[in-house]
């Protein structure tokens, strides 16, 4: 699959409402969903997470043994849709009550498509939006105080990103009302990059790690 398949492709406005209404209705049995809202459009003056960044200690990272398990990635839509299916027996992509509290990192939640990682990361800044390479080969494109729906395959998410004070957040909201959360910013006078990830449902908190990367380039 080549860079522009593996894109998360924004959905219109228009499109966006339908999308949401759709998921209200299809959540009616489960718990409220939390409703995500944009963060700012701006980043601090100064702030910019632009730069070439390694991954410390790539070969003990959780997220990269999750890649390697086939349950993050675009890669993973197909295989991670089967395991949610067949976890309700139902053929839907629904995650039953009663599994919502004992979720653990070895279980697929639709949201996991939307998740990337690599050893090898470029951050481009713009004025309005922040572009994330990974590996050289998977590109993610987000805007500045973005609301929209987002897509890899057959599923569909909510997703709002925008900078929280200096650091940007990324939210990605699946059908079953999992929430992917990634934090970036920046620590170590800039020397060091950060991306906090959690997987959270029903406001609990199922997986968590932090990534740190060392700069490899030249920008202060």
């Amino acid at each position: 699959m080549n860079t522009q398949d593996r894109r998360q492709h924004a959905v219109s406005t228009g499109s966006l409402a339908v999308l949401l209404t759709m998921m209200v209705l299809a959540g009616c049995a489960s718990a409220p969903k939390p409703q995500l809202s944009p963060s700012a459009s701006l980043p601090p003056e100064g702030t910019s997470l632009s730069g070439r960044w390694q991954l410390r200690d790539a070969g003990e990272d959780p997220l990269r043994e999750l890649t390697h398990q086939g349950f993050i990635g675009t890669g993973s839509a197909q295989q991670v849709i089967r395991l949610s299916r067949a976890r309700n027996g139902r053929g839907q992509a629904v995650v039953p009550a009663r599994e919502s509290s004992r979720r653990s990192r070895h279980q697929a939640a639709l949201v996991q498509v939307f998740l990337e990682t690599g050893a090898d990361v470029k951050m481009t800044q713009t004025e309005d939006g922040l572009f994330i390479s990974f590996d050289r080969s998977i590109v993610e494109e987000y805007v500045f105080g973005e609301h929209r729906a987002a897509s890899v395959g057959p599923v569909i998410a909510e997703r709002v990103s925008g900078w929280e004070g200096a650091a940007y957040l990324i939210e990605t909201l699946d059908e079953d009302g999992v929430l992917l959360t990634e934090r970036w910013y920046l620590d170590a006078d800039a020397r060091v990059l950060r991306r906090d990830v959690a997987i959270s449902e029903e406001e609990d908190v199922q997986f968590a790690v932090t990534q740190v990367f060392d700069r490899v380039d030249s920008r202060p």
